[in-house]
């Protein structure tokens, strides 16, 4: 997250890995690692470095042992807990989960964890399950993050094209304290002008996640988010 007296910028997720590139990228959360030759690690998050953190890592995926061919995925981190690591030749990883916020008027979580691909030791076997705040499960094919709530999508099992699912989209939300309350939310590119008698603004900046990795050895990919009061 970077920060100046007019703007504040938050990290989108890492995507998930593959069945070539199947170490899970870095981001505002890591990516969760596939699977496709050794045990393979999930993305770093909170990178940048920032401080509060803007997130977690994913999970490590499983390792492949031919000719059993035991595949498993990591599931992505989530802005309040890690991916979970692949459990088994049976089971990939959960999403990490996201963190709830009030500053909308109701508690909503964000930013959850993607869940890895199924697994797969010859059959297919147990997806990862997406993390609160918006996560995709992991499937045939995973599921994507929700929107506006910058969750990461699952990981999809194919041994074709199919791409793993897109990561939700990000949201900014201000709360101004004038007399009363006002609340105001963005879902793309705009500009919001602080009236003269606002005496404190809160805020909540929330990435966009990051997308699943395709085959059957993907990762789950990763929410973030990034809250500060002023």
């Amino acid at each position: 997250v970077s920060q100046s007296r007019y703007s504040i910028t938050s990290d989108g997720g890492g995507g998930g890995g593959g069945s070539s590139a199947n170490t899970g990228g870095n981001g505002g959360s890591g990516g969760g690692g596939g699977a496709a030759s050794g045990t393979s690690t999930g993305g770093t998050g909170n990178t940048p470095v920032v401080n509060p953190s803007q997130g977690n890592n994913g999970g490590s995926g499983g390792t492949s042992q031919s000719p059993s061919f035991l595949y498993s995925a990591g599931g992505g981190g989530g802005a309040s807990a890690v991916g979970q690591n692949a459990q088994s030749s049976t089971q990939s990883g959960n999403g990490g989960n996201g963190t709830a916020s009030t500053i909308s008027g109701s508690s909503v979580t964000y930013a959850g964890g993607g869940g890895g691909g199924n697994a797969f030791n010859g059959s297919k076997q147990n997806a990862g399950i997406g993390g609160a705040g918006g996560g995709g499960n992991g499937g045939e094919p995973g599921v994507a993050g929700t929107a506006n709530t910058g969750g990461g999508g699952g990981g999809t099992y194919s041994s074709g094209t199919v791409a793993g699912a897109s990561g939700g989209s990000g949201v900014v939300i201000l709360r101004a304290i004038l007399q009363s309350q006002t609340v105001v939310t963005f879902t793309g590119t705009a500009v919001w002008t602080c009236p003269s008698n606002v005496t404190s603004v809160d805020y909540l900046v929330v990435g966009g996640g990051g997308g699943g990795g395709r085959h059957t050895e993907t990762g789950g990919a990763a929410g973030e988010w990034y809250r500060d009061w002023e």
